[in-house]
């Protein structure tokens, strides 16, 4: 078979198992009055309510958290370059919509509509976009063909198709082929991803490395822009932070904590997992023994505590500041791993786990600068914390130069608007 008739099977069964979803969504938001999906099914659906007559916004797609960094980074370049358009953001997860809309990033923001044809089309006649920009690499094949029919510029920015998911996108690239090539440009966040977004059928004039937006002015931000919270609950016991952990990493960095302990008795741990939900679970694991657990919504600056459970949104940063180091959780577990620049920033030494597909390029990085430390269990995590406890100057050395890392990325979000307007996007 042909690339063009494999491309219309595979779009045809697509479509199909898309409308199944459909229908069973349909009949779950009938049904499941006061239920507190109801409201996402129903926004998927495309039932979103009127708004009044406005300048065409710009539609940008950030599925999750560190999608919505990624937006909230690019977002004030595109309103100068945009004269100010309107933005409308949608987000795949409750934790996204959460923080975009604490952080006002848009007029408005919505569920990500499902990718069906009915559904595509009632939003696009109803927002009417200028243009369309999906963060990352979200590829719906039903919205970027019926943008293109639509005659809406559309563009994926800070790009990236990971080792895991590569063989995934292979198997069906027809289907990838035919959605890419609808793109009026791809800014890749790595010269690794452009290559294989080529390889599954992106236009090679259209596709180009801009850069990583998350390294975008990040060492500034985190000088000027972030609160140090450590500080509220005082300076006396250095801290180690575990973050955005999964299921399965928090026993280890519990563990891990444990055995730090043992050789310093006064360190503390801050441990915030990826998804608020868990928490109560984690407290659950840490207490029952002689911990002080608390949960940091009900810990105020004289509350005394040994493991502090991040169920806040938003806040993670402002305890890496004064962090005596980090660890980077999604690493342990087959997730891929979470930003590793993040707490490079704030100078603070960081380790994670071997699993880091996601951020293969952030790690080969730090790791060519000696300012990564990688550990597969609790015995190592906790020989690496303890060292650097032990060994403040070693610490603050391996934090220079992972800050030294993270300065020299800057220019993403230039080199990306500039793209956009050269193909004609913006």
């Amino acid at each position: 078979m042909t690339g063009g008739i494999l491309a219309s099977a595979e779009l045809g069964l697509y479509r199909g198992v898309v409308s199944a979803v459909r229908m069973g969504a349909a009949v779950y938001v009938a049904l499941a009055r006061g239920s507190s999906g109801r409201q996402i099914w129903s926004e998927r659906l495309g039932n979103w309510p009127p708004v009044a007559a406005e300048p065409a916004p710009l539609w940008i797609h950030a599925a999750s958290v560190g999608e919505t960094g990624v937006a909230h980074r690019l977002i004030p370049a595109l309103r100068e370059r945009t004269a100010g358009a309107p933005i409308l953001l949608t987000c795949n997860t409750g934790t996204a919509r959460s923080v975009a809309e604490s952080a006002g990033l848009a007029g408005e923001v919505r569920y990500f509509p499902l990718d069906h044809a009915r559904v595509i089309r009632s939003i696009l006649a109803a927002r009417r976009p200028r243009a369309a920009l999906v963060v990352e690499t979200e590829i719906w094949p039903v919205l970027l063909t019926e943008l293109a029919r639509a005659g809406i510029p559309a563009a994926m920015v800070n790009a990236r198709v990971s080792r895991r998911s590569y063989p995934s996108y292979r198997a069906v690239r027809p289907l990838i082929a035919s959605a890419l090539g609808t793109l009026g440009a791809v800014c890749a966040r790595d010269e690794t991803s452009c290559a294989r977004l080529i390889a599954l059928g992106a236009p090679v004039e259209k596709c180009r490395c801009t850069g990583d937006i998350k390294l975008d002015g990040l060492a500034e931000r985190a000088d000027r822009e972030v609160s140090d919270l450590l500080a509220e609950f005082g300076r006396e016991r250095p801290t180690v932070i575990a973050a955005s952990t999964h299921e399965g990493e928090d026993a280890i960095v519990l563990d891990a904590y444990r055995r730090v302990r043992a050789r310093v008795p006064e360190v503390r741990l801050v441990l915030a997992p990826r998804h608020p939900e868990r928490c109560p679970s984690v407290v659950r694991m840490a207490g029952g023994g002689d911990l002080a657990v608390h949960l940091r919504s009900q810990a105020g600056g004289r509350t005394s505590w040994d493991v502090l459970v991040v169920d806040t949104v938003g806040e993670l940063v402002g305890f890496m500041k004064g962090a005596a180091s980090v660890f980077v959780g999604g690493s342990l577990v087959r997730v891929g791993g979470h930003n590793l620049m993040e707490p490079a920033a704030f100078g603070v030494p960081v380790a994670c786990g071997p699993e880091l597909d996601t951020v293969r390029e952030q790690a080969d990085a730090l790791e060519a600068a000696s300012a990564l430390s990688l550990v597969r269990n609790a015995e190592e995590l906790a020989r690496v914390w303890a060292h650097w406890l032990e060994h403040p100057e070693i610490a603050q050395a391996r934090g220079r130069r992972g800050r030294e890392v993270v300065e020299a990325g800057s220019g993403a979000v230039e080199r990306t608007v500039a793209m956009l307007e050269e193909c004609g996007v913006l």
